[in-house]
């Protein structure tokens, strides 16, 4: 059973808060790691040749794979910290659309 907003105590929304902030840095990182491997895939390609002992085959496969792996990742872990609800497209959400809970500390 879900608790009303009002019955959070601001340390228990803080914390809230302070979970999103770390999955929010998780999946920005995995979303950097998948654009660094995809830039490595066009710049073998570019070069024609391996690129770091890899062919641009192999890092276009390895920047597929872990596209795939970001988006699932991101359908399971970008949840609401109080709801588990889905929390949308931005890194950046102003509140919840489910239950409602603001998170201030996000930027505007």
């Amino acid at each position: 059973m879900q608790m009303a907003p009002e019955a959070y105590r601001s340390e228990d929304i803080e914390q809230l808060i302070a979970g999103l902030e770390q999955k929010r840095r998780h999946q920005i990182a995995g979303l950097v790691v998948v654009v660094v491997c995809a830039l490595l895939a066009l710049l073998a390609r570019i070069a024609g040749g391996d690129l770091l002992g890899l062919s641009c085959a192999v890092w276009g496969a390895l920047a597929a794979i872990l596209l795939v792996m970001k988006l699932a990742w991101l359908f399971i872990d970008w949840r609401c910290p109080r709801c588990n609800g889905l929390l949308g497209p931005g890194y950046y959400p102003r509140y919840c659309a489910r239950c409602g809970l603001e998170f201030t500390s996000s930027r505007q």
